[in-house]
Formats: structure tokens, C-alpha cells, sequence
């Protein structure tokens, strides 16, 4: 993972699975699928990694090239590039939108983006509810950041009934993880 400095957090970008080992097994030793290469490029651009300076402009134009040809792990990313305001003017509205895409079609990074910006009520209404299923949804996947904010949810109550032997479990689970990273 890398990561990301943005105004106000920092973000994890990840590797692309073709960089992490994961075998493909209907495109052995083949040319990898147009897609891949576009958002690999923009990922390199977006961070300023392989070798590329760091270009948002470009990294967002990758980014709509391969959405454009139905990625839609690449829906998330010009989700992130709208809601940072990397390469384009933010606007968490049409962020939300891109989320909601990639979302749908199961990409982690994109529920858990989508469960903040109903928690926050950035780029659309507040909703707890909401906020809640899009981060159980990216929690299932293995996402952290969306387990702990599941967790904070059944803690306070928003938008699930109050919990704590849930939210207990949770938080055992996270620091259980945290600590098999370190050791």
C-alpha cells in the first residue's frame, strides 16, 4: 500500500492486483487487459511512483479512459480524484456518484468511501443507516478502516441498535490485526 497525503488525511492507495502476486487464471501469459494498463498508469501518476511525477491531470484522464471501457475499479479512483479535487475541481456530488458505481459492483475502497460520505454527509444527505451498510459491505472484505468505523457505529448507535458486545469484538479484532502486522 502506499500512501497518499491529501488536504486533510491521509489515503491509501494499494497496489493493483497485478502488482501483488494475485495470478489470473483466465489471461495467462498474456497481454494484461487494456483496463489494467490504464489504471496501473494512473496509479504510478497519481502517486508518483515507477518512475512517473506526480500528475493528477493525467492520472484522472487514465482514470475515465478505463471506466470508460467499464472498469469500474477505475469509477472509484476518479470518485477519489473528484473528492480530494486531484486533476479536476472537487466536487464530492459527482464522487459520491462515481462511489456508488464501484460500490455497487462490489470494489471495498469505494463502500467504505461511499459509508464516509453518508457518515459525514459530504456530497449527499447524512444517513447513518446508509453509512452503516456501505461500511459493513467494505467490512467483510477485509477493509479496516471500514471495520473500526462499523465498530464506532455499534459503540454510538448511529444507524445500527447499540451493540457493545459487537462493538467490543470489533475492536479486538482491529487491535488483534494491528498486532500481527507489528510483531
Amino acid at each position: 500500500l502506499h500512501k497518499v497525503r491529501t488536504s486533510s488525511t491521509h489515503m491509501r492507495i494499494p497496489q493493483a492486483p497485478w502488482d501483488m502476486g494475485k495470478k489470473n487464471k483466465t489471461n495467462k501469459g498474456k497481454a494484461k487487459p487494456k483496463f489494467a494498463t490504464l489504471i496501473k498508469k494512473g496509479l504510478d501518476l497519481y502517486s508518483g511512483r515507477n518512475g512517473e511525477q506526480k500528475d493528477y491531470e493525467k492520472a484522472f484522464d487514465c482514470f475515465k479512459k478505463a471506466a470508460a471501457i467499464g472498469c469500474t475499479l477505475a469509477e472509484y479512483y476518479l470518485g477519489l480524484c473528484y473528492y480530494c479535487g486531484h486533476g479536476v475541481p472537487r466536487d464530492t456530488e459527482t464522487a459520491v456518484g462515481c462511489y456508488q458505481v464501484a460500490a455497487a459492483d462490489g470494489i471495498a475502497l469505494a463502500q467504505f468511501g461511499l459509508g464516509f460520505c453518508y457518515d459525514s454527509g459530504d456530497g449527499i444527505l447524512k444517513d447513518a443507516e446508509a453509512a452503516c451498510h456501505w461500511y459493513q459491505a467494505a467490512a467483510k472484505q477485509g477493509h479496516v478502516l471500514a471495520q473500526y468505523s462499523l465498530a464506532v457505529c455499534y459503540k454510538t448507535g448511529d444507524g445500527v441498535p447499540e451493540d457493545w458486545k459487537l462493538h467490543s469484538f470489533g475492536t479486538k479484532l482491529l487491535l488483534n490485526k494491528g498486532m500481527r502486522r507489528h510483531n
